[in-house]
């Protein structure tokens, strides 16, 4: 990747989906310079996806069907994905990009098409993950400098820490979590728990004390609890 930057980039002063839709308007000149028509009804969104059977899915791309209008395509790009660097940001708008060749007529599934397609604007791979690769031939090169020069360079990086997706079932029911300080009982949903485990803190209802110092019993009262701080690596996929 060419050296296009001087100095340590901003961060998108916004939330990750204002990014995006700004960035989805910026990389579809790329398209259209290929003569790449997308859909003429695009929506997008940072949102974990719908389908959960794939837990490794980065970006969805929904058939009009499942849009109230039937006629616009909904994309859904993974808060999971890492941002706040030049390096990250490449990526996940990689992933945009890639969901976006899904609005092409005929692109719906990672056949010929849909390669052909995505390679033309300089994604590479295979084609079920067929994106931006940080060293790669001339085209793929030329879209990673599209990216600095047009979007970080104008925009910032992609904003926010990463939110990581809980394994399924531990999201919505409370948990039993125990202060280190006072032996108070408190409780927390599945999800809260795993945002103060990446922040490091939470804070007792009882006692007031702010620390990582509590026993999580995520599978249940009964079973083996586990420190604030290792939630997020045991409880996330």
């Amino acid at each position: 990747m060419t050296k296009l930057i001087t100095n340590q980039p901003k961060v998108y002063e916004g939330n990750r989906g204002n990014f995006y839709n700004e960035s989805f308007h910026i990389i579809k000149k790329l398209f259209d310079e290929n003569d790449l028509k997308l859909a003429d009804k695009i929506q997008i969104q940072s949102s974990h996806k719908f389908d959960r059977r794939n837990a490794n899915v980065r970006g969805t791309c929904f058939p009009t069907r499942f849009s109230s209008d039937n006629e616009t395509r909904h994309i859904t790009i993974s808060p999971s994905l890492n941002g706040e660097n030049v390096e990250n940001t490449i990526i996940a708008l990689g992933v945009l990009a890639h969901e976006m060749v899904h609005t092409i007529e005929d692109c719906n599934n990672h056949g010929k098409l849909f390669k052909d397609n995505a390679e033309k604007i300089g994604l590479r791979g295979v084609p079920t993950s067929i994106g931006a690769i940080l060293e790669g031939d001339k085209a793929s090169v030329e879209f990673n400098n599209y990216i600095v020069t047009n979007v970080i360079n104008a925009l910032g990086c992609l904003p926010e820490k990463a939110l990581l997706s809980l394994k399924s079932g531990k999201g919505s029911r409370t948990k039993k979590v125990i202060c280190g300080a006072c032996g108070h009982r408190n409780s927390a949903t599945g999800q809260k728990l795993i945002e103060w485990s990446g922040n490091g803190a939470m804070g007792c209802n009882n006692c007031g004390e702010w620390s990582d110092n509590f026993e999580v019993f995520f599978d249940g009262a009964t079973m083996p609890s586990t420190m604030l701080t290792d939630v997020q690596y045991e409880y996330c996929e």
